[in-house]
């Protein structure tokens, strides 16, 4: 049932003035084998003209890709994304949505997959994009999401926990949404408005429970 480390890119568009502004809008999970989820009526925040939403999703466990989505009906383009163990997947995805307050979430996948974690955020004010991915293995006691911030930007993270996990802890971002998508994998995300730029932000996910490995993508967002 669906419930209501290396660089890896720079995107720029034209220059801004406004500083970047980050919502969490929803939080989604489902445990219900599909190819295709929709996610209904789900909340993305203020209508605005520069509106982005930035959708963080994590599928397993059967390796499948992430073949399209769409936000109210506009495609979403990749941010960032990240394979691990050969049988999961993570990605931020992102599309342009200027207009309502609510709008269908269509994730097509290109066979089935066992589970979804989904979290959906509105962002205000980007004009450039810096990304990194990372991993840790061998019973990890934490997770480093570090990444370079420029002042009056923003950042989300997202993690994903294999093994025994219940709950996520972050430091140097705030949570947002911390939840379980299968027995043994265990999905969070967090953000954070930037004042002033850091280089590199300090980043750490801590996992509660015994996890043998972890997976994390970020993306930092300038105005």
């Amino acid at each position: 049932m669906l419930l209501k480390h290396g660089l890896a890119g720079l995107t720029h568009k034209a220059a801004g003035g406004a500083d970047v502004a980050i919502a969490f809008t929803e939080g989604y999970e489902s445990s219900a084998d599909s190819t295709v989820w929709t996610i209904t009526g789900a909340a993305l925040g203020t209508a605005s003209a520069g509106r982005e939403i930035y959708v963080c999703v994590t599928t397993g466990w059967n390796n499948r890709n992430l073949t399209s989505m769409t936000v109210a009906g506009v495609t979403t383009s990749e941010v960032v994304s990240q394979t691990f163990n050969g049988n999961a997947r993570q990605s931020i995805q992102k599309a342009a949505v200027p207009t309502g307050t609510t709008g269908d979430i269509v994730i097509t996948m290109s066979g089935t997959e066992s589970w979804i974690g989904a979290s959906v955020y509105a962002v205000t004010g980007a004009n450039s994009e810096i990304t990194n991915t990372f991993s840790a293995s061998a019973s990890p006691a934490d997770i480093s999401l570090d990444i370079n911030t420029t002042s009056g930007g923003g950042v989300i993270g997202s993690v994903l926990a294999g093994g025994s996990t219940t709950a996520w802890a972050w430091s140097g971002l705030t949570e947002d949404h911390d939840v379980g998508v299968n027995v043994s994998q265990r999905f969070g995300t967090a953000s954070a408005d930037i004042v002033t730029g850091e280089t590199p932000r300090t980043i750490t996910a801590t996992p509660t429970g015994t996890p043998s490995d972890l997976w994390g993508v970020a993306v930092s967002i300038s105005k």
